[in-house]
């Protein structure tokens, strides 16, 4: 619970360091013959101090209420924070990291917002573990990466399963080329390789499938019927077995296999459709 406080607390200490600094506040002369590194470290103390002074009387004010800092700054951005637990805030913004994605604007343009809301409710979730409580969150960091983007971000993983098997060798290449890093959740060879990226005719896929497996998991964890996620293994842990030590539920991989089959049949009208237009460019004939 103390994550994003900290970040607040670790802002606040550099821009008040700098800010003092920029203007020379409590700066220390000494004379020229002294090393510059040496002033820099005289200019430094004032500041320092104030900062400590600072944090020593806000703990003191704190311990007098019968609170800490953290818990303060915790307990008023809570409200958001469970807002943003939800299968309508996991809709939304799987629907706009994807279309950020489409029109070539990276996810982690949105790390920024995402991850501090994604790993504080893994911190919370942790704890909660270690404690032997109930897990409160769903809305974490493994959900993301192993029950949301399947594959990588547009759940390439089905798709490029589809394309191994294609009847254009284009796209039986790009198959074969991608299906080893999205099984390792990079889908970059794909989004930028079929492409994805700016293609009308996989637009709606590429939006669809990451959130049906986003609301689909949320639904089932939301439910018990698959356990809430607690802990992370590296991202590019293939969902199958990310989706199971993250959870320690047995049935977690079953959800995901479940879901690819489903990204599957999303993609593949789509999919046909591209392919004979590919395959009549192959093989001499006008696109249609």
């Amino acid at each position: 619970k103390g994550l994003i406080p900290a970040m607040f607390i670790s802002i606040l200490t550099a821009d008040l360091y700098c800010y003092m600094r920029k203007r020379d506040f409590g700066k220390i002369s000494l004379p020229d013959t002294v090393p510059a590194s040496l002033s820099d470290v005289f200019a430094s103390i004032v500041p320092g101090a104030v900062l400590m002074v600072i944090y020593i009387a806000l703990y003191a004010i704190m311990n007098k209420a019968g609170t800490t800092l953290p818990k303060l700054i915790y307990n008023a951005i809570s409200p958001s924070l469970t807002a943003a637990d939800s299968v309508g805030f996991t809709i939304i913004i799987t629907l706009m990291v994807h279309i950020f994605w489409f029109f070539g604007i990276h996810d982690a343009a949105l790390s920024g917002v995402l991850a501090p809301i994604r790993d504080g409710n893994l911190s919370i979730n942790a704890a909660a573990h270690a404690a032997g409580q109930a897990l409160p969150s769903i809305f974490t960091t493994p959900f993301w990466v192993y029950f949301v983007v399947i594959g990588g971000c547009g759940s390439v993983l089905a798709l490029t399963a589809l394309l191994c098997f294609s009847k254009s060798k284009q796209l039986k290449t790009i198959g074969r080329l991608g299906i080893v890093p999205a099984f390792f959740n990079i889908s970059e060879p794909v989004i930028f390789g079929l492409p994805l990226m700016l293609n009308p005719v996989f637009f709606v896929p590429f939006l669809l499938t990451s959130v049906i497996n986003g609301t689909a998991a949320y639904l089932t964890m939301q439910v018990g019927l698959i356990g809430k996620s607690f802990a992370m293994l590296s991202w590019q842990m293939p969902s199958v077995i990310g989706a199971f030590f993250s959870t320690m539920d047995w049935k977690a991989p079953l959800l995901i296999l479940v879901l690819i089959v489903v990204d599957g049949l999303v993609n593949f009208p789509f999919f046909k459709i591209y392919e004979k237009n590919l395959v009549k460019l192959e093989c001499g004939e006008e696109d249609i």
